[in-house]
Protein backbone atom coordinates (compact mmCIF):
# COMPACT_ATOMS: atom_id res chain seq x y z
CA UNK A 1 0.00 0.00 0.00
CA UNK A 2 1.31 3.36 -0.94
CA UNK A 3 2.44 5.83 1.66
CA UNK A 4 -0.33 8.17 0.34
CA UNK A 5 -3.03 5.67 0.52
CA UNK A 6 -1.96 4.90 4.41
CA UNK A 7 -2.01 8.82 5.30
CA UNK A 8 -6.03 9.04 3.44
CA UNK A 9 -6.79 5.82 5.26
CA UNK A 10 -5.12 7.75 8.90
CA UNK A 11 -6.81 10.78 8.28
CA UNK A 12 -10.30 9.18 7.05
CA UNK A 13 -9.90 7.18 10.28
CA UNK A 14 -9.11 10.10 12.69
CA UNK A 15 -11.59 11.62 10.74
CA UNK A 16 -14.31 9.48 11.31
CA UNK A 17 -13.12 9.60 15.03
CA UNK A 18 -13.32 13.16 15.62
CA UNK A 19 -16.90 13.56 14.38
CA UNK A 20 -18.00 10.36 16.13
CA UNK A 21 -16.65 12.00 19.56
CA UNK A 22 -18.46 15.34 18.51
CA UNK A 23 -21.87 13.23 17.64
CA UNK A 24 -21.49 11.47 21.22
CA UNK A 25 -20.70 14.51 23.31
CA UNK A 26 -23.81 16.00 21.56
CA UNK A 27 -25.65 13.59 22.12
CA UNK A 28 -25.08 13.25 25.53
CA UNK A 29 -25.60 17.29 26.40
CA UNK A 30 -29.29 16.72 24.54
CA UNK A 31 -30.01 13.89 26.78
CA UNK A 32 -29.08 15.86 29.82
CA UNK A 33 -31.20 19.10 29.11
CA UNK A 34 -33.98 17.22 28.45
CA UNK A 35 -33.81 15.16 31.92
CA UNK A 36 -32.66 18.45 33.31
CA UNK A 37 -36.28 19.89 31.82
CA UNK A 38 -37.88 17.45 32.91
CA UNK A 39 -36.80 17.82 36.26
CA UNK A 40 -37.24 21.25 36.89
CA UNK A 41 -40.25 21.92 34.51
CA UNK A 42 -41.90 18.62 34.40
CA UNK A 43 -41.78 18.72 30.44
CA UNK A 44 -42.18 15.36 28.84
CA UNK A 45 -38.78 14.13 27.63
CA UNK A 46 -39.63 13.28 24.17
CA UNK A 47 -40.77 16.91 23.54
CA UNK A 48 -39.08 18.55 20.42
CA UNK A 49 -36.90 21.73 20.85
CA UNK A 50 -40.38 23.72 20.49
CA UNK A 51 -41.71 21.80 22.69
CA UNK A 52 -40.71 22.77 26.26
CA UNK A 53 -41.95 26.21 28.07
CA UNK A 54 -42.42 28.25 24.75
CA UNK A 55 -44.86 25.78 22.17
CA UNK A 56 -44.50 26.23 18.35
CA UNK A 57 -47.39 27.73 17.13
CA UNK A 58 -48.81 28.09 13.60
CA UNK A 59 -50.96 31.43 14.09
CA UNK A 60 -49.04 32.97 17.30
CA UNK A 61 -45.83 31.66 15.97
CA UNK A 62 -45.20 30.20 19.87
CA UNK A 63 -46.99 30.53 22.88
CA UNK A 64 -46.63 29.52 26.69
CA UNK A 65 -47.07 25.73 27.09
CA UNK A 66 -50.67 24.73 28.25
CA UNK A 67 -51.10 22.91 32.05
CA UNK A 68 -47.59 23.88 33.45
CA UNK A 69 -46.89 23.08 36.72
CA UNK A 70 -43.26 23.60 38.56
CA UNK A 71 -41.29 24.54 41.52
CA UNK A 72 -38.33 26.68 40.89
CA UNK A 73 -35.88 28.23 43.33
CA UNK A 74 -34.89 31.91 41.68
CA UNK A 75 -32.53 34.73 42.72
CA UNK A 76 -33.69 38.55 43.17
CA UNK A 77 -31.06 41.54 41.32
CA UNK A 78 -29.62 41.08 45.14
CA UNK A 79 -28.59 37.83 45.63
CA UNK A 80 -30.85 36.74 47.77
CA UNK A 81 -33.02 33.22 47.62
CA UNK A 82 -36.02 32.29 47.22
CA UNK A 83 -39.18 29.54 45.39
CA UNK A 84 -41.36 30.09 42.97
CA UNK A 85 -44.29 28.21 42.19
CA UNK A 86 -45.33 28.63 38.33
CA UNK A 87 -48.18 27.29 36.81
CA UNK A 88 -50.26 27.74 34.03
CA UNK A 89 -53.91 26.64 32.96
CA UNK A 90 -55.09 24.75 29.65
CA UNK A 91 -54.80 27.99 27.84
CA UNK A 92 -51.44 29.16 28.91
CA UNK A 93 -52.72 31.94 31.48
CA UNK A 94 -50.94 32.42 34.65
CA UNK A 95 -54.55 33.80 35.83
CA UNK A 96 -57.86 32.50 34.46
CA UNK A 97 -60.95 33.60 36.57
CA UNK A 98 -64.78 32.60 35.91
CA UNK A 99 -66.27 33.81 32.46
CA UNK A 100 -69.52 33.72 33.77
CA UNK A 101 -68.72 35.63 36.63
CA UNK A 102 -70.91 39.04 36.94
CA UNK A 103 -67.77 40.22 38.78
CA UNK A 104 -65.52 43.11 37.35
CA UNK A 105 -63.29 41.02 34.82
CA UNK A 106 -59.74 42.65 34.04
CA UNK A 107 -57.93 41.04 31.50
CA UNK A 108 -54.41 41.64 31.47
CA UNK A 109 -52.08 40.89 28.13
CA UNK A 110 -49.01 41.67 27.99
CA UNK A 111 -44.74 39.89 27.28
CA UNK A 112 -42.15 38.62 29.74
CA UNK A 113 -43.16 40.91 32.64
CA UNK A 114 -46.76 39.69 31.99
CA UNK A 115 -45.53 35.78 31.92
CA UNK A 116 -43.83 36.58 34.92
CA UNK A 117 -41.31 33.41 35.06
CA UNK A 118 -39.59 35.18 38.26
CA UNK A 119 -42.57 34.94 40.84
CA UNK A 120 -44.83 32.93 41.62
CA UNK A 121 -48.83 32.94 40.48
CA UNK A 122 -50.32 34.44 43.91
CA UNK A 123 -46.76 37.37 43.65
CA UNK A 124 -47.42 38.73 39.78
CA UNK A 125 -48.82 42.15 39.69
CA UNK A 126 -52.04 41.44 38.47
CA UNK A 127 -52.52 38.51 41.66
CA UNK A 128 -51.80 42.03 43.64
CA UNK A 129 -54.56 43.68 41.63
CA UNK A 130 -56.82 40.61 42.40
CA UNK A 131 -55.94 41.06 46.18
CA UNK A 132 -56.43 44.60 46.39
CA UNK A 133 -59.67 45.09 44.73
CA UNK A 134 -62.78 43.69 46.10
CA UNK A 135 -65.21 41.22 43.93
CA UNK A 136 -63.18 41.20 40.99
CA UNK A 137 -62.22 38.06 38.02
CA UNK A 138 -58.76 38.58 36.83
CA UNK A 139 -57.26 36.90 33.45
CA UNK A 140 -53.83 37.06 32.76
CA UNK A 141 -51.77 36.05 29.38
CA UNK A 142 -48.08 36.76 28.69
CA UNK A 143 -45.48 35.34 27.03
CA UNK A 144 -41.49 35.85 26.74
CA UNK A 145 -40.44 38.04 23.79
CA UNK A 146 -44.17 38.65 22.57
CA UNK A 147 -44.46 41.49 20.15
CA UNK A 148 -47.58 43.61 20.02
CA UNK A 149 -49.08 42.19 16.87
CA UNK A 150 -48.99 38.70 19.06
CA UNK A 151 -50.38 40.16 22.27
CA UNK A 152 -53.52 41.80 19.68
CA UNK A 153 -53.68 37.89 18.48
CA UNK A 154 -54.14 36.95 21.82
CA UNK A 155 -56.93 39.63 23.10
CA UNK A 156 -58.46 38.81 19.68
CA UNK A 157 -58.77 34.72 20.47
CA UNK A 158 -59.80 35.01 23.71
CA UNK A 159 -62.13 38.27 24.28
CA UNK A 160 -65.75 36.19 23.17
CA UNK A 161 -64.78 33.80 25.81
CA UNK A 162 -63.89 36.09 29.08
CA UNK A 163 -66.41 38.95 27.52
CA UNK A 164 -63.99 41.31 30.35
CA UNK A 165 -65.02 45.12 31.25
CA UNK A 166 -61.66 45.88 31.42
CA UNK A 167 -58.70 45.39 29.26
CA UNK A 168 -54.85 46.59 30.61
CA UNK A 169 -52.36 45.94 28.06
CA UNK A 170 -48.69 45.88 29.71
CA UNK A 171 -46.34 47.04 27.69
CA UNK A 172 -42.42 47.49 27.45
CA UNK A 173 -39.62 49.47 25.24
CA UNK A 174 -38.73 46.12 23.10
CA UNK A 175 -42.25 46.03 22.04
CA UNK A 176 -41.17 48.44 19.47
CA UNK A 177 -38.19 46.33 18.45
CA UNK A 178 -39.99 43.28 18.12
CA UNK A 179 -42.98 45.19 15.76
CA UNK A 180 -40.55 46.08 13.13
CA UNK A 181 -38.62 43.27 11.20
CA UNK A 182 -35.68 45.11 10.61
CA UNK A 183 -35.47 46.12 14.74
CA UNK A 184 -36.48 42.70 15.68
CA UNK A 185 -32.92 41.30 14.58
CA UNK A 186 -31.72 43.06 17.81
CA UNK A 187 -33.65 41.12 20.11
CA UNK A 188 -31.42 38.15 20.19
CA UNK A 189 -32.19 37.65 23.57
CA UNK A 190 -35.44 36.12 22.85
CA UNK A 191 -34.27 34.22 20.50
CA UNK A 192 -36.86 31.23 19.85
CA UNK A 193 -35.99 29.67 16.66
CA UNK A 194 -39.61 30.04 15.51
CA UNK A 195 -41.29 32.28 13.26
CA UNK A 196 -43.02 35.28 13.91
CA UNK A 197 -45.69 37.31 12.58
CA UNK A 198 -45.34 40.80 11.79
CA UNK A 199 -47.92 43.28 10.46
CA UNK A 200 -47.14 45.64 7.29
CA UNK A 201 -48.50 49.70 7.04
CA UNK A 202 -51.21 47.56 4.33
CA UNK A 203 -52.55 45.55 7.18
CA UNK A 204 -50.82 42.29 5.86
CA UNK A 205 -49.65 40.12 8.12
CA UNK A 206 -46.20 37.71 7.40
CA UNK A 207 -44.34 34.89 9.26
CA UNK A 208 -40.68 35.45 9.20
CA UNK A 209 -37.81 34.52 11.32
CA UNK A 210 -35.90 37.68 12.63
CA UNK A 211 -32.18 38.30 10.32
CA UNK A 212 -30.20 37.08 12.95
CA UNK A 213 -31.74 33.30 13.09
CA UNK A 214 -29.89 32.02 9.33
CA UNK A 215 -27.63 29.97 11.70
CA UNK A 216 -31.21 28.10 12.42
CA UNK A 217 -33.37 28.13 9.72
CA UNK A 218 -30.69 26.93 7.31
CA UNK A 219 -30.91 23.72 9.35
CA UNK A 220 -33.98 21.06 8.35
CA UNK A 221 -36.62 21.43 10.39
CA UNK A 222 -36.82 17.75 11.25
CA UNK A 223 -32.99 18.63 13.24
CA UNK A 224 -33.83 22.16 14.38
CA UNK A 225 -36.79 21.47 15.82
CA UNK A 226 -35.83 18.61 17.69
CA UNK A 227 -32.34 19.24 19.09
CA UNK A 228 -32.57 21.34 22.71
CA UNK A 229 -29.24 21.71 22.89
CA UNK A 230 -28.79 22.90 19.26
CA UNK A 231 -31.24 25.50 19.90
CA UNK A 232 -29.87 26.41 22.93
CA UNK A 233 -26.33 26.89 21.22
CA UNK A 234 -27.66 28.93 18.67
CA UNK A 235 -29.66 31.33 20.90
CA UNK A 236 -26.12 32.31 22.65
CA UNK A 237 -24.40 32.75 19.14
CA UNK A 238 -27.07 34.96 17.90
CA UNK A 239 -27.20 36.88 21.19
CA UNK A 240 -23.37 37.07 20.94
CA UNK A 241 -23.02 37.95 17.82
CA UNK A 242 -25.99 40.61 18.22
CA UNK A 243 -25.11 42.25 21.53
CA UNK A 244 -22.77 45.26 20.09
CA UNK A 245 -25.09 45.81 17.22
CA UNK A 246 -28.35 46.04 19.65
CA UNK A 247 -26.55 48.70 21.52
CA UNK A 248 -25.78 51.02 18.63
CA UNK A 249 -28.89 51.10 17.70
CA UNK A 250 -30.49 51.46 21.30
CA UNK A 251 -28.47 54.83 21.64
CA UNK A 252 -28.76 56.11 17.60
CA UNK A 253 -32.79 55.69 18.57
CA UNK A 254 -32.08 57.26 22.14
CA UNK A 255 -30.77 60.53 20.59
CA UNK A 256 -32.72 60.38 17.35
CA UNK A 257 -35.48 59.22 18.13
CA UNK A 258 -38.22 58.94 14.96
CA UNK A 259 -35.72 60.43 12.71
CA UNK A 260 -34.22 56.81 13.12
CA UNK A 261 -35.78 55.75 10.06
CA UNK A 262 -36.54 52.24 11.43
CA UNK A 263 -37.89 53.47 14.80
CA UNK A 264 -40.16 55.50 13.02
CA UNK A 265 -41.61 52.44 10.93
CA UNK A 266 -41.84 50.75 14.27
CA UNK A 267 -43.56 53.33 15.49
CA UNK A 268 -46.36 53.81 12.37
CA UNK A 269 -46.85 49.98 12.64
CA UNK A 270 -47.17 50.50 16.48
CA UNK A 271 -50.04 52.53 16.27
CA UNK A 272 -51.72 50.70 13.54
CA UNK A 273 -51.45 47.49 15.80
CA UNK A 274 -53.21 49.53 18.73
CA UNK A 275 -55.34 50.77 16.24
CA UNK A 276 -56.58 47.44 15.68
CA UNK A 277 -56.66 46.18 19.30
CA UNK A 278 -59.06 49.61 20.37
CA UNK A 279 -61.89 48.51 16.82
CA UNK A 280 -61.46 44.82 18.37
CA UNK A 281 -62.46 46.23 21.59
CA UNK A 282 -65.49 47.78 20.87
CA UNK A 283 -66.91 49.51 23.83
CA UNK A 284 -64.80 47.71 26.27
CA UNK A 285 -62.72 50.31 27.73
CA UNK A 286 -58.41 49.46 26.70
CA UNK A 287 -55.97 50.88 29.09
CA UNK A 288 -51.90 50.45 28.71
CA UNK A 289 -49.07 50.74 31.15
CA UNK A 290 -45.59 50.95 30.94
CA UNK A 291 -42.82 49.19 32.74
CA UNK A 292 -39.77 51.58 32.38
CA UNK A 293 -40.05 55.49 31.20
CA UNK A 294 -36.99 55.33 29.32
CA UNK A 295 -37.58 57.62 26.19
CA UNK A 296 -38.31 58.51 23.54
CA UNK A 297 -39.98 55.09 24.04
CA UNK A 298 -42.14 56.07 26.74
CA UNK A 299 -43.75 59.40 25.40
CA UNK A 300 -43.89 57.67 22.00
CA UNK A 301 -46.67 54.88 23.40
CA UNK A 302 -48.10 57.58 25.34
CA UNK A 303 -48.87 60.01 22.40
CA UNK A 304 -49.82 56.43 20.40
CA UNK A 305 -52.52 55.45 23.13
CA UNK A 306 -53.92 59.40 23.18
CA UNK A 307 -54.58 59.36 19.31
CA UNK A 308 -56.16 56.22 18.92
CA UNK A 309 -58.45 55.98 22.37
CA UNK A 310 -56.42 53.96 25.00
CA UNK A 311 -55.93 55.19 28.24
CA UNK A 312 -52.33 55.31 28.92
CA UNK A 313 -51.45 54.50 33.03
CA UNK A 314 -48.98 57.40 34.31
CA UNK A 315 -46.60 56.34 36.96
CA UNK A 316 -45.78 53.31 37.06
CA UNK A 317 -42.06 52.84 36.21
CA UNK A 318 -41.96 55.94 38.44
CA UNK A 319 -42.96 53.82 41.47
CA UNK A 320 -40.41 51.37 40.17
CA UNK A 321 -37.81 53.77 40.28
CA UNK A 322 -38.50 54.96 43.68
CA UNK A 323 -37.61 52.14 45.21
CA UNK A 324 -34.33 51.53 42.09
CA UNK A 325 -33.33 54.87 43.13
CA UNK A 326 -32.47 53.99 47.18
CA UNK A 327 -31.07 50.37 45.83
CA UNK A 328 -30.66 49.39 42.67
CA UNK A 329 -31.73 46.04 41.41
CA UNK A 330 -34.35 45.73 44.58
CA UNK A 331 -37.10 45.61 42.23
CA UNK A 332 -35.14 43.22 40.09
CA UNK A 333 -35.13 39.63 39.29
CA UNK A 334 -31.81 37.39 38.97
CA UNK A 335 -31.38 39.08 35.32
CA UNK A 336 -31.94 42.70 36.58
CA UNK A 337 -34.30 43.45 33.79
CA UNK A 338 -37.37 41.48 35.17
CA UNK A 339 -39.31 41.79 38.06
CA UNK A 340 -39.24 39.73 41.48
CA UNK A 341 -42.26 39.93 44.24
CA UNK A 342 -41.55 43.85 44.99
CA UNK A 343 -40.92 45.17 41.32
CA UNK A 344 -44.71 42.67 41.19
CA UNK A 345 -46.09 44.52 44.19
CA UNK A 346 -45.23 47.73 43.17
CA UNK A 347 -46.87 47.47 39.46
CA UNK A 348 -49.78 45.78 41.33
CA UNK A 349 -50.11 48.73 43.55
CA UNK A 350 -49.70 51.40 41.82
CA UNK A 351 -52.40 50.05 39.34
CA UNK A 352 -55.12 49.69 42.07
CA UNK A 353 -53.95 53.34 42.50
CA UNK A 354 -55.14 54.45 39.54
CA UNK A 355 -58.39 52.76 39.64
CA UNK A 356 -59.55 53.89 42.53
CA UNK A 357 -58.57 57.63 41.74
CA UNK A 358 -60.68 57.16 38.11
CA UNK A 359 -63.38 55.35 40.11
CA UNK A 360 -62.88 52.01 37.75
CA UNK A 361 -64.56 49.29 39.89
Amino acid sequence: MSQLKIKLKKFVGNLLLLISTIVFIFMCGEISLRLYHYHKYGTNILNGANQVLAVKDDRLGWKLASNLSCDLKAKDGLGNSYNIHFETNKYGFRMFGNPQSNKLKIFFVGDSFTEAFQVSNNKTYYAFVKEGIRDVEVFAYGEGGYSTLQEFMILDEFLDLIKPNIIVLQFYEDNFFRNDYKLDRMKAFYNTGMARPFLDLEGRISYRYPTYDNLFIVLPSKISGNLRLLKIINQQLSFFINIMLRRTVYDEISQLGEANEEFRHSVEITKLIMSMIKRRAGEIPVYLFCITDRQPYYDTIKNICRSVGIHFIDGVPQGLNQFENEKRYITRANDREHLNELGNRIIGEKLIEYFDKNKIN
